[in-house]
């Protein structure tokens, strides 16, 4: 039986190469960058003869001025794991017969249940280099270059060297996916990125988007992030990513798609301009994701009405909703604002922004303020900070202060 992650792979890198092989035949009309003879391939007569037979139900399906085009293209994919040797191999089964592999890893036992073409005999072999071993037995004909190398700021003119027109970053590192994808973008290099695809498997939840609309997928959140952040770059970059949200022990589940909120784009526009007034007092005015946090973060609910059982595609209300400050001694950033209903954020803010208060029985003054509500709440307190602890993975923000959370764990396994 096929095991979940073999078919996570093999659905996320087949479905990258496809999606490229589209793109190429969406282009067939545009002057190539190599020009065509009449033939697919630059070969001798009874060999074009053979890969005509080969690449037959390919030119039914494009036609043959676009087949040309798919098999004229000069394509490199960096990253050659469970999504890129599948990327490579459908790139290399569609007809593309001039390929850069790069890849600085090598085949492991425990990555061949994900792999595209390794076996246990080339266990220990550079990815590359096995992929290009494989690749020639199925197209003997096609340019294939092997890198064994991972993608650095140091050697990227010799990794997209020779003017390629199409780069594929199947690479799981956010550090080095923002290198390479960055390079593109200076150089003028068509690229296509990859999402993650681990503990996902509903196919029909797979999409492209530009990279400024990410917010779904954890990779590619903290990829626009830090793109955004270093380079200064925010859009134009075509992203293949899941909805689907991650999974664990997937065998053991029923499969079926996430619950779908339904919000309007006015909504988040609001949202952000209630955070902006009450900002704007306390200054510390940044720019932040308003529609990861409210959908994907808080579900369009208010912090203190999470439910862990919602119905499949709703509509969600957020009139009387908007984000606030979770620490009053942080600033607004991504991993500070909770939602809340107005009343909850007014009498949140009261609070958390005082230091004392008097009783009204007693007229006695008790402390206030922030550790106050945490120590007066600590399962609501926990609550918030698990949340927010995801933020903070998602767009690799480092903490400035000791993690909150794991001190709240502590606090509560001692009552």
């Amino acid at each position: 039986m096929i095991t979940m992650r073999l078919f996570e792979a093999f659905m996320a890198g087949s479905t990258v190469g496809a999606v490229l092989v589209s793109i190429l035949y969406s282009r067939r009309h545009q002057v190539p960058s190599r020009v065509f003879t009449g033939k697919l391939f630059h070969t001798s007569s009874a060999t074009d003869e053979i890969l005509a037979e080969h690449f037959t139900r390919n030119v039914q399906f494009f036609g043959s001025t676009a087949q040309q085009r798919v098999s004229s293209v000069f394509v490199v994919v960096v990253g050659l794991g469970g999504v890129g040797s599948h990327c490579a191999h459908m790139l290399l089964r569609s007809g593309v017969s001039r390929m850069r592999l790069i890849d600085f890893d090598q085949i492991s036992l425990s990555s061949l249940n994900r792999h595209a073409l390794g076996t246990r005999q080339d266990v220990g072999s550079y990815k590359a280099e096995c992929l290009a071993k494989h690749f020639r037995k199925i197209f003997p004909e096609a340019q294939l270059e092997t890198k064994v190398a991972m993608f650095e700021k140091t050697v990227e003119d010799e990794l997209l060297k020779g003017e390629p027109d199409f780069v594929v970053d199947c690479i799981d590192n956010v550090d080095t996916k923002v290198d390479l994808l960055a390079a593109c973008v200076r150089k003028n290099i068509n690229v296509l990125a990859s999402g993650g695809a681990g503990a996902k498997c509903d196919p029909t939840r797979i999409k492209i988007v530009d990279i400024r609309e990410s917010v779904v997928d954890p990779l590619a959140r903290a990829v626009r992030h830090r793109l955004k952040q270093v380079h200064g770059i925010e859009s134009g970059i075509p992203v293949l990513l899941s909805t689907e949200k991650q999974r664990c022990k997937l065998a053991r589940q029923v499969l079926s798609s996430d619950p779908i909120l339904h919000i309007h784009t006015k909504q988040y526009k609001t949202q952000f301009e209630r955070l902006r007034d009450r900002e704007a007092s306390r200054g510390s005015m940044k720019s932040w994701d308003v529609i990861y946090l409210i959908k994907d973060v808080w579900q369009g609910r208010s912090a203190r009405a999470q439910n862990p059982s919602i119905g499949k595609g709703m509509w969600r209300n957020t009139s009387d909703l908007c984000l606030t400050r979770w620490n009053p001694s942080k600033p607004a950033n991504l991993d500070n604002l909770i939602l809340l209903s107005s009343e909850e954020a007014d009498a949140h803010d009261a609070e958390v922004f005082r230091i004392f208060e008097t009783d009204n029985d007693s007229d006695q003054i008790k402390p206030c303020g922030f550790d106050s509500l945490v120590d007066r709440e600590p399962y609501f307190a926990y609550f918030i900070e698990r949340k927010l602890q995801r933020v903070r993975r998602d767009f690799g923000l480092v903490r400035e202060s000791p993690n909150t959370c794991s001190g709240l764990n502590i606090h509560l396994m001692e009552q």
